[in-house]
């Protein structure tokens, strides 16, 4: 579990346990993403399977890294949504780094690249 993940429940499904295998191999809400590679792997999705069937030609290691740049998107977009969303645990919420609010305060009118003189 992350530092900011208070359970190990998978967000996407409710299950008790997100585990990247059964996230692979059994997870409902991934099931549009896995059926190209289940075909290439004949179904069977066990580490091992998954593993010899990448190294042993090109189009299944292309089909593992639409799913695996699938599932991440997705992941990634659903964290974002907690992140701003008011009512999801304190621990989900984005955190901003004090220094990064500083940078952000500063007056962009005063920096430039090297040897170009900023407008005012």
């Amino acid at each position: 579990v992350s530092g900011r993940e208070p359970t190990e429940v998978c967000h996407e499904c409710g299950c008790a346990a997100d585990t990247a295998q059964r996230t692979l191999a059994e997870c409902p809400k991934r099931a549009e993403s896995r059926k190209a590679l289940v075909a290439t792997v004949w179904h069977d999705l066990s580490l091992p399977a998954v593993v010899r069937a990448k190294v042993g030609s090109d189009r299944t290691w292309e089909e593992m890294v639409c799913f695996c740049e699938d599932v991440m998107v997705q992941k990634e977009l659903a964290k974002r949504l907690k992140e701003h969303d008011v009512d999801s645990n304190p621990l989900r919420r984005r955190r901003v780094c004090p220094l990064k609010k500083d940078l952000r305060a500063v007056d962009t009118r005063i920096l430039s690249p090297v040897g170009v003189k900023a407008s005012s």
